[in-house]
């Protein structure tokens, strides 16, 4: 069967000479699974932007190969983002065969202006329906009625009821759905336009996630006194609710397209549980309603935990996934572990054996993705961020071209799950943060100099392979990115070594400086916990809250907020807790012996060691200088006396490789 990507592939893939131009302006090579096939054709990526360092990099990594006769130099496909060749150096497109894409010229009959906003997945969706359909020519409000319908599987026309409204946002706000902003504007419309909605604030519910889940969050308690027969015994009794969200009061959770999505909300996290005072009545009369009940009873909290794996069983992504699947599972999978730790004496359980056995389950299919999806990771663009360069390139968008001062918060060694041990602790002291929720991969291996690098100096590892080993050029990279943004020196601050009450005033001495504009911030309390557990992942879990508990954080924001600054906050690596599988005795050959992964200078070397560790994976140089050769540990293992325990990282399992990224602002009151 014709595919999206064949026909994309087609041309491309009967060029003849070693050099291949593709003028992309829509950007379809961006697709990680298209970047894939480029690969299986023998091609190496380069998106031509910078003139000086693209012909740096093509002149040393291929042609001076060529021109010897040498053939490692491989096949290079040139991505250029116009239809005008003309920028591109003379001899490159004497060099090239040449190859035009468009949408265009794949959905004749589509509208244009509608199709450039649609993403790879959406784009492979609509590609077979458009080819089953054979559609008519389109103007722009059909053509986006039919990608609601056959990308989107929203009929605007069956949402005439509250339930049909509040199951259609649920959806689209569980599944993390991007509708296109005129597609979005498109739906809203049709949807405010019925005399059913009126009082509905149907497109602020649409179009940002955090505000639908409050809007639900604040009926929630009404709803349960509606249920229950009594007045608000949540609260002092008032004559008016306090909604920071306007509409209707009563909404239907009860009906059953509702009630299925609205406790998976809980679930995952997405909805927080209340305390009631008829809670023992609420739930013998109403058994759904206990999951959005605090209880405090042990077994509740274990059937939840039961309950929450067994949606995840057909949950891990596929081979075949996109990359927005696994960021959207590693979120569902820190949440399956918030729960699991939070539960006392769950060890050796039934249920946590068979975590155990998800486990691996999870770590075998991100192991085979990422073999094969990784290195085309990097070339994506950076907004939104995907990976850790990219972060200080999409804030620069916001400090540079808006003016606004930015901070990027760095929780050194914080995995998923952690993070939302702290936004919990954060919400317990203020309900009015607000945190805009996403998830980034970072680089492999997951060590610090390697991360926090590139997150300091938004630059690929590649491009500062002479402090690779170290943390100390960080300031000066930071300082660089943002004088090459163009910014003074004195524009931007980097503070490191936070996590304790006595180093606010360092941050609120900088951060009072009006002329800082940017500024950077290590906290490495988290990274000191992990290196310092005895306990395992249960053990650290415990520690991360408690010093969450503290306050610190919450703190820290407020001086940022004070000043103006808008929080951009990630994490370099996270971790994982592993069993010593034994340290090589390999003298000095090693250039860094961390638990998780070592780094050689020479392949052979590498290949000797990792005979002696069956499953040990030498990773390849992607991104990396040519001479930074890692070897990662097999499975849940590490590098340390054989039956030990550590919790620590380098490694590739999804805590340590996918990281969250907030960003934080505050509710209106």
């Amino acid at each position: 069967m014709n595919t999206f990507q064949s026909e994309i592939l087609k041309d491309i893939s009967h060029a003849q000479k070693k050099l291949v131009i593709v003028a992309d302006p829509d950007g379809l090579l961006l697709d990680d699974k298209i970047q894939q096939e480029v690969r299986r054709l023998g091609f190496e990526f380069m998106t031509y932007s910078d003139p000086v360092v693209f012909r740096y990099e093509y002149e040393s990594r291929y042609r001076t190969k060529w021109d010897i006769g040498r053939n490692d130099g491989g096949r290079v496909l040139i991505k250029i983002a116009s239809l005008d060749l003309s920028s591109l150096p003379y001899d490159i497109l004497l060099a090239g065969d040449k190859v035009i894409l468009g949408l265009s010229q794949i959905f004749p009959e589509l509208s244009y202006p509608i199709l450039e906003k649609l993403s790879p997945e959406h784009l492979d969706k609509l590609f077979q329906t458009y080819h089953e359909v054979k559609p008519d020519r389109m103007g722009d409000n059909e053509t986006c009625d039919f990608i609601l319908r056959h990308v989107f599987q929203i009929s605007p026309e069956l949402i005439n009821a509250p339930e049909d409204l509040l199951k259609t946002l649920m959806v689209i706000h569980f599944d993390k759905q991007e509708l296109p902003p005129t597609i979005n504007n498109r739906l809203i419309s049709l949807v405010e336009d019925k005399a059913a909605f009126k009082t509905w604030p149907v497109k602020t519910l649409f179009e940002n996630h955090d505000a639908f889940f409050q809007f639900l969050q604040e009926r929630w308690p009404i709803f349960l006194n509606r249920i229950e027969g009594s007045n608000d015994l949540t609260r002092e009794p008032k004559t008016d609710y306090e909604l920071t969200i306007p509409g209707p009061i009563n909404l239907p959770f009860e009906h059953r397209d509702v009630r299925i999505y609205f406790s998976e909300l809980f679930l995952e996290g997405l909805l927080q549980p209340i305390r009631h005072i008829a809670t023992g009545k609420l739930i013998k009369k109403h058994k759904w309603v206990r999951v959005g009940l605090i209880t405090g009873a042990h077994d509740e909290d274990m059937d939840n935990l039961v309950i929450y794996l067994e949606n995840l069983q057909d949950a891990i992504p596929s081979a075949e996934a996109r990359y927005p699947d696994w960021l959207n599972f590693a979120g569902r999978w820190a949440h399956l572990n918030d729960m699991r730790y939070d539960i006392s004496g769950l060890a050796g359980s039934e249920i946590d054996n068979q975590i155990k056995e998800y486990q691996e389950k999870v770590d075998v299919a991100f192991k085979k993705w990422l073999g094969e999806r990784y290195a085309g990771l990097y070339n994506m663009p950076a907004i939104p961020p995907l990976m850790q360069h990219h972060i200080p390139r999409a804030m620069s968008e916001i400090c540079v071209n808006q003016g606004r001062r930015v901070a990027l918060l760095v929780l050194d060694g914080m995995s998923f799950d952690q993070w939302l041990i702290i936004k919990h602790e954060l919400l317990k002291k203020n309900l009015r943060f607000k945190f805009d929720e996403s998830a980034i991969f970072a680089w492999v291996p997951t060590i610090t100099s390697v991360a926090r690098q590139a997150l300091f100096s938004g630059n690929i590892p590649a491009n500062f392979a002479s402090s690779i080993a170290t943390t100390e050029k960080e300031p000066t990279l930071w300082t660089q990115f943002w004088v090459q943004q163009g910014l003074v020196r004195e524009a931007s601050g980097y503070i490191k070594g936070l996590g304790d009450a006595d180093s606010l005033d360092e941050v609120e001495e900088m951060a009072s400086s009006p002329r800082i504009k940017a500024l950077g911030l290590v906290v490495d309390k988290i990274d000191k916990i992990m290196h310092g557990s005895e306990l395992g992942e249960a053990g650290m879990h415990s520690q991360v809250k408690h010093w969450a508990s503290q306050g610190f954080m919450d703190k820290l924001l407020e001086i940022l907020k004070k000043y103006n600054f808008q929080i951009y906050l990630t994490s370099d690596h996270g971790n994982v807790e592993a069993v010593g599988c034994g340290r090589p005795m390999e003298g000095s050959i090693s250039d860094m012996r961390g638990e998780r992964v070592r780094i050689y200078k020479d392949a052979l070397l590498r290949a000797e060691v990792a005979k002696k560790y069956p499953g040990a994976m030498e990773w390849p140089t992607i991104g990396l200088p040519d001479n930074y050769m890692a070897l990662i540990a097999p499975r849940r293992n590490a590098f340390i006396p054989e039956g030990d325990i550590s919790v620590t990282h380098g490694g590739i399992c999804i805590e340590e490789i996918i990281v969250p990224l907030i960003q934080i602002d505050w509710r209106t009151p």
